[in-house]
């Protein structure tokens, strides 16, 4: 999962969380991501996910920027900035959830405590 973190113009402060791919930007209420900002097209990008990483892909005229450099098809970091006509977005990341291990834990104290046990007999049967 990624973020998307609007920093300025009328969207600032709000947030996307996106749990798919790939994911369209721009003006149309039917992009995943609708930036209602000047100079952003009604489909300006897009973010796909790759193997190994996330692109980011500008539709053809639109321009963007990531980090203040023009781009056409660039891979993302986390923290990238990116930018859509009067729109600034942060890439970001989303915080990973931890798994429960209490499961395993329980099991691995049942078999330390059974170990213990064993060990308690044999040293019976010996004595």
């Amino acid at each position: 999962m990624i973020q998307l973190h609007a920093l300025n113009g009328k969207m600032a402060g709000k947030q996307w969380v996106v749990r798919h791919f790939p994911v369209h930007l721009g003006r149309d209420r039917t992009c995943d991501v609708s930036l209602d900002e000047p100079g952003v097209w009604d489909k300006h990008a897009q973010i796909a996910r790759d193997d190994s990483a996330f692109l980011f892909r500008v539709h053809s005229p639109a321009l963007a920027t990531v980090n203040a450099e023009p781009v056409s098809e660039r891979p993302l970091r986390n923290g990238d900035i990116i930018e859509l006509g009067g729109a600034q977005l942060r890439f970001s990341l989303s915080p990973t959830r931890p798994r429960s291990v209490w499961f395993r834990e329980t099991l691995t104290w049942l078999g330390l405590a059974a170990l213990c046990v064993l060990q308690a007999w044999l040293i019976y049967l010996l004595t």
